[in-house]
């Protein structure tokens, strides 16, 4: 039930994987029904999901050890809580120890052409990690007086943290006053407290509910997309010109596919306030929504994520299923770096 009232994708599922999931109860039934322990539970939980987006996903052991890890982060208290509940800890602990895959992805801050170009590669928009690297992202960027141009590469970046990339990259390069808008699309009030969390965050404004109709005629929404959602809601983020940043050159932004979350974010953040020019293909989307839910199952302790709200991109397409143009479109993002290079170049 949890899913059928308040998962936003059916219809984009199922043009995609061509599974009717609403369609299906009968066959999952079965599937649950049929298993015989824990393990079995699990894997038909699996392939329960596996015929929804890649969105919608049960968390593994070591999923829900790592997302644990954020519990000392104030903007993650949500997550956390839920899977500090009683049941899910009882579940999670009762699993066997996997081997962490924690490994922190180290930046690449290089200067392809001394003096004019620098280049930053960022894996991870990781949480636990926006002070650590923002010091060295700051340092670096403190060297780059004179630079004409920096390259952000944010390729196959599927971090969650909007604060990394506006306290480590946005700020120290913001010369102007940059906003960017989004909206949401949500069905129920329940979880509405999760977008609400990020109000806390001082890059991010969040007025009330906005009026679902008059979202629905400015951005051209067909009404029976929207007669699917109770009510929208819009943010904005927005940085002010600092001082004391030597750089004042051009930025670029590469992106691809695999580009999601906080990176989709940063992507659509830069096209809207023309704080980047932005490179490669399309991304993966998932950002203007900016973060999934997770719910524990009251029986069995195990934990699951899903988006709750539809964002959308600023022509009022759903952001999930058509992700971020970019402004410099290269199917080939392989050799883009080079690409880019040569272009500033000339």
């Amino acid at each position: 039930n949890t899913l059928k009232e308040n998962y936003p994708y059916f219809t984009i599922d199922e043009k995609f994987n061509n599974v009717s999931f609403l369609e299906k109860d009968d066959t999952y039934l079965k599937l649950i029904e049929e298993t015989k322990d824990d393990a079995s539970y699990f894997e038909a939980l699996q392939k329960i999901t596996n015929d929804l987006g890649s969105e919608v996903k049960f968390l593994s052991k070591k999923e829900y050890d790592h997302y644990l890890k954020y519990e000392n982060i104030s903007s993650m208290k949500l997550w956390t809580d839920t899977l500090k509940q009683k049941h899910a800890k009882n579940r999670y602990s009762s699993l066997p120890i996997t081997e962490s895959s924690d490994v922190h992805e180290d930046l690449t801050m290089t200067t392809p052409i001394p003096e004019e170009v620098a280049y930053i590669k960022i894996k991870d928009f990781n949480p636990l990690y926006v002070d650590s690297d923002g010091e060295k992202i700051k340092e670096f960027i403190n060297n780059l007086k004179g630079y004409h141009t920096l390259i952000i590469d944010i390729r196959d970046n599927q971090g969650i943290s909007v604060d990394y990339f506006m306290e480590n990259l946005v700020l120290p390069l913001s010369n102007n006053y940059y906003k960017s808008t989004a909206t949401i699309l949500e069905k129920g009030d329940p979880y509405t407290k999760y977008l609400d969390s990020y109000q806390s965050d001082h890059f991010t404004n969040l007025p009330e509910k906005a009026d679902l109709n008059d979202i629905a005629k400015t951005l051209n929404i067909p009404k029976e997309r929207a007669d699917k959602f109770e009510y929208g809601k819009q943010y904005s983020l927005r940085s002010e010109p600092q001082k004391g940043y030597p750089f004042k050159g051009k930025v670029y932004i590469l992106q691809n596919t695999k580009t999601k979350y906080a990176a989709d974010t940063f992507a659509q953040f830069a096209n809207q306030t023309s704080f980047a020019v932005t490179a490669g293909t399309t991304t993966g989307g998932s950002g203007v929504n900016i973060s999934n839910v997770f719910f524990s199952l009251p029986e069995s302790g195990f934990v699951f994520q899903m988006p709750v709200g539809m964002g959308l991109n600023p022509d009022g397409s759903s952001n999930y299923e058509h992700g971020t143009s970019p402004v410099l479109n290269y199917p080939d993002s392989s050799n883009l770096l080079n690409i880019i290079v040569k272009i500033v170049q000339s």
